[in-house]
This record gives structure tokens, C-alpha cells and sequence, in this order.
């Protein structure tokens, strides 16, 4: 059974270069200094050690819809590129890599559709166009890795995506144009290109968003075969002036136009000044914890630095970087043979941090602390919320409000959110259980009888759901309207003693800033 902290972490990520003496508590936030915890260094010859944060969010993202699914998978199909910048790469085995890299396939394929598209969930119905070409590219990245995929699912899905392009000249909105354009580029590095399209939409380049000219550019370069007005082609659609259409109202504020214009310059020349431009402007676009934000984003940037990693010249000098802690002193190599290394530190007030290096050099700091454990209020932002209610049901299937549960309860849990706007999507609800419960899976037929009535498994709200060991998860791709939904399900009290049931959350999955907590609870049992 996984075990959390009842609190949210204090979390903070730092990256600098290192070319003399440097004294790393400056980084950090007092708040941090002073927690209980662990800071981890993670030093590198690259500045591509900033990949690190993308990472460590894609591998500890908990959900797997086909974008997030394709988009963890990133990770995994860039070890082989950045594994001498990342230290978390440095320790994975061949055998891990391409288990997890099948494993991520497996899940493609359990969403692929009969016509070669994709839906968003495994056992869903309906084609979701805008992540069918990106589930495309992880797809096809994965069988380059090694993953075995039956062909007929890659025919039937360069079938699908070539199908789909019909039509495009009567296209107007700028976001179906840039699915087409994502379209063209899957295609192409699936080696069946489209030149006909390509040069369809080369022509309506002012109806091009950033993103789709970026994605445009990439594809003409993967079909050129060498063809050196491909790449100037490609040079001049990245470098055009022509005005960019109006921003569309669209309900992700996600924008991959970063990465993908860096993945465009990699294909066109990695060695350009304007290549170099393009990885600083990705890498500002980080935030404090050192990634995009959002899976989408971080999936693209991950594709996009992997490339750049490919062409990346390192030097073989060796460098020697200093540590000094409260544990003493230590010099740390990286060579050839060892590129990368991680180091951890206890957090607190008095910690000695000071790292110096005799060739420039940078260090990555993951810092986490834990707070005091004190009931957590509710938290609304953007007029979402969410509150949570425990009920106990009775004998004769009537409830009551649970105050001191009992081993053996059957408890009904209900989750009231309310939504501010008319068009909501992208919208998951999770509920932490407190170590006393454990969910009523009405998944099995011993337990659909209990759960008749009860549970919102079966609501058309809901696009899917999971009862896990821990929590339960109910996640909403398209809410209509405004108001409040409720969504329940059902737990069973099984074991006595003192418990924390953490705060209930809802969040849109392509904008962090749109979030809600309930209040936690504390438990006794009988």
C-alpha cells in the first residue's frame, strides 16, 4: 500500500553553472532550509541536466489518458540521447528501458481504435483528433526504440492520419490547422510523407499558428531526403515575418510552439546560431520546479531536447567539482566514462552546501521539505471547488452522516464539485483514502449489489474511472455547463485506529492553475 505524507510537500528546483565557488543555500527558500527533508544535486558536464525536471514530472505523473501516456513515454525514447546529461538516466538498465518503453506501447495499443485513430481512454468509443497524431509519434518513436507493435496497427494508422488531411484546403480555424500540421509531421517520421499536403499548407502559412509553422518545417525536413531546398524551405517558413493568425479561445493554455520550433531548427541545422536561441528560449520558459507545466508541453520539450542532444559535441576533459556539507568534503569526477553524478544533503538551518569547480559545470538542486501535519482548509481557485462528505450506510441502504466509523462500515463518500464556466474540460477529481479505508470496486460482481445506487462509476459525467488501492480517480473530458455535479463511491472502513484522510482535489490536467482542495479529516476508529 503506498504511503504518503498527509501534507503537500514544500518543493523547489535550481539549476546554475558552476565555474568557481558557489555557496547553494542561495538558492534555496528559507522555508526550505528550515523543513524536514532532503535537498538532491544532480551535477552535469551539460546544460541539458535541465531536462531533469521535465522528467521527474512525466515519470511521477499519475494519470494515463493517450496524451499522458504518449507523453510519459518521452522519457523513456530519450534515454539513449540524454543519458550522459541527465544523472536519473545514468543507473536505468537496457532491461528497465525497453520494459518500460514495450510497457508504454502496450498502453498505446489498448487505445487504438479499429480505423488506426485513437480515443482517449482504454475501451472508449470515440476518436479524439487533436492527440491521435501525437499517440502517433510516440507509437512509431517506440518501434524505433525496439517495441514490438503488429505492423497493422502502424498501416492502419499512417492509413488514418493520411485519410485525414482530406479536405484541409477548406479548413479556416488556425487549431485544426495545426492538427493537420501535427498530422504531417507524425507521417513523416513515419517515413510516409506528404508532400502534397505540406506544400498545401506552406501556402497558407498566415492562417499557421507558431506551433503548426514549427511542426510544418520539421516535416519537410524528414521528407527531404538530403534535398538541401527542403531545408531552406524550412528555414524560410521558421524565419517568415508574415503576421500569425489571432489567438483562438481554446480550453488549453498549453503552448508547445518552444519546443517544437527547437525540434524544427535540430532538423533544419543543430549546429545554427538560431538552434542555440531556440533551447535558451525553451529554457527560460520553465518554471520555478524547472519544467513546462503541463504533460503536453513537457512531452514535446523532452522530443525536442533529445534531438538537439544527438548532435551535442561533449568534451572528454575531466572536471573536478568540490563538495563541502556538514559530512565533509568530496570531489566528484565526471569524465567520459562517468558524465553525470547525484549527491543528497539533509535540509537544515545550520547545512554547509558550497560546491566550486575547476571547468564550468552545472548542478541541478531537487529540494523537498515536509511541513508541520495541521488540518488543510478548503482551497478554490478560479470558482472551482470542491467539498467532500462521508456517509455511512445503514442496513436497510438509508445513510447517516459518518462521525466515528467502525471496522466494517460501508461508507459512501461524495464529492460535490462545482464548475464556474460553460465549457469545462479536462477535468480529473481525486480522492486520497485514508489508511483505514480501502475502495468498493463494484467492477467485481461480489460487490455490484452493494454498490447499486451508490457509485458514479456509470455517469455520463464521468469519461472514465479508477478505485485504486489508495484513492479513487474520476476524470471528466467535457462538462457543458456550469453548476454543481456530484460524484460518488463507496469505501469500507477496515481497520481500527488513528487515520488522516488528506484534502480531496480537482484540477484541470492542462492548467495547473486551475485548482480546488477540500478539507482533510481526521480519523478514530472503533
Amino acid at each position: 500500500l503506498p504511503v504518503h505524507y498527509p501534507m503537500p510537500l514544500i518543493r523547489q528546483a535550481a539549476t546554475t553553472g558552476i565555474s568557481g565557488k558557489k555557496d547553494l543555500r542561495e538558492l534555496l527558500d528559507p522555508q526550505i532550509l528550515g523543513g524536514s527533508g532532503s535537498v538532491e544535486l544532480e551535477f552535469a558536464r551539460s546544460p541539458l541536466v535541465d531536462a531533469a525536471g521535465s522528467v521527474r514530472y512525466l515519470l511521477s505523473y499519475p494519470h494515463g489518458c493517450l496524451e499522458q501516456t504518449t507523453s510519459s513515454l518521452m522519457p523513456w525514447l530519450a534515454v539513449e540521447k540524454l543519458r550522459k546529461h541527465i544523472p536519473t538516466f545514468a543507473k536505468l538498465t537496457d532491461k528497465e528501458i525497453q520494459s518500460a518503453i514495450q510497457a508504454g506501447a502496450d498502453r498505446l495499443l489498448s487505445m487504438q481504435r479499429p480505423d488506426g485513430s485513437f480515443s482517449y481512454w482504454p475501451g472508449s468509443t470515440d476518436t479524439v483528433d487533436w492527440a491521435t497524431p501525437y499517440a502517433a509519434l510516440g507509437l512509431v518513436l517506440a518501434v524505433e526504440r525496439g517495441a514490438q507493435v503488429p505492423q497493422s496497427a502502424i498501416d492502419s494508422l499512417t492509413a488514418y492520419l493520411s485519410n485525414s488531411l482530406r479536405g484541409v484546403a477548406d479548413v479556416k480555424s488556425p487549431s485544426a490547422l495545426e492538427i493537420h500540421s501535427r498530422s504531417l509531421l507524425a507521417l513523416a517520421i513515419a517515413k510516409s510523407p506528404q508532400p502534397a499536403y505540406q506544400n498545401l499548407l506552406r501556402d497558407r502559412l498566415p492562417e499557421l499558428t507558431p506551433a503548426a509553422r514549427a511542426m510544418l518545417a520539421a516535416a519537410i525536413c524528414h521528407s527531404a531526403d538530403g534535398d538541401p531546398r527542403a531545408f531552406a524551405t524550412a528555414r524560410g517558413i521558421l524565419g517568415s515575418k508574415v503576421a500569425i493568425p489571432a489567438p483562438e479561445n481554446t480550453w488549453s493554455p498549453g503552448n508547445a510552439a518552444a519546443p517544437l520550433q527547437l525540434m524544427a531548427w535540430v532538423a533544419i541545422d543543430p549546429n545554427a546560431p538560431e538552434t542555440a536561441q531556440a533551447l535558451d528560449r525553451l529554457l527560460r520558459d520553465r518554471n520555478p520546479y524547472g519544467h513546462w507545466n503541463t504533460t503536453w508541453v513537457n512531452g514535446w520539450s523532452l522530443m525536442a531536447m533529445a534531438a538537439y542532444a544527438g548532435h551535442l559535441d561533449t568534451s572528454d576533459e575531466s572536471i573536478a567539482i568540490r563538495i563541502l556539507t556538514n559530512d565533509g568534503e568530496e570531489t566528484i569526477h565526471l569524465n567520459a566514462d562517468q558524465s553525470t553524478a547525484i549527491r543528497t544533503v539533509n535540509l537544515g538551518p545550520d547545512m554547509k552546501l558550497e560546491v566550486s569547480s575547476d571547468r564550468p559545470a552545472h548542478v541541478r538542486l531537487n529540494a523537498a521539505a515536509k511541513p508541520a501535519i495541521a488540518p488543510v482548509q478548503p482551497v478554490a481557485s478560479n470558482g472551482l471547488s470542491v467539498d467532500r462528505i462521508y456517509e455511512r450506510i445503514l442496513a436497510d441502504g438509508s445513510a447517516e452522516i459518518l462521525t466515528e466509523p467502525a471496522v466494517g462500515d460501508l461508507i459512501r463518500v461524495t464529492l460535490r464539485v462545482t464548475l464556474p464556466g460553460d465549457d469545462t474540460r479536462y477535468l480529473v477529481v481525486e480522492d486520497l483514502l485514508p489508511s483505514i479505508f480501502e475502495t468498493v470496486n463494484s467492477g467485481f460482481s461480489s460487490q455490484r449489489a452493494i454498490a447499486a445506487g451508490h457509485t458514479s462509476e456509470n455517469d455520463w459525467n464521468v469519461s472514465h474511472s479508477e478505485l485504486r488501492d489508495d484513492r479513487a480517480v474520476f476524470y471528466l473530458d467535457h462538462v457543458y455547463r456550469r453548476g454543481t455535479y456530484t460524484i460518488n463511491y463507496l469505501a469500507r472502513c477496515t481497520v481500527a485506529g488513528q487515520s488522516v484522510a488528506p484534502s480531496a482535489k480537482v484540477e484541470s490536467m492542462y492548467d495547473p492553475s486551475n485548482f480546488a482542495l477540500s478539507a482533510s479529516r481526521q480519523f478514530s476508529t472503533r
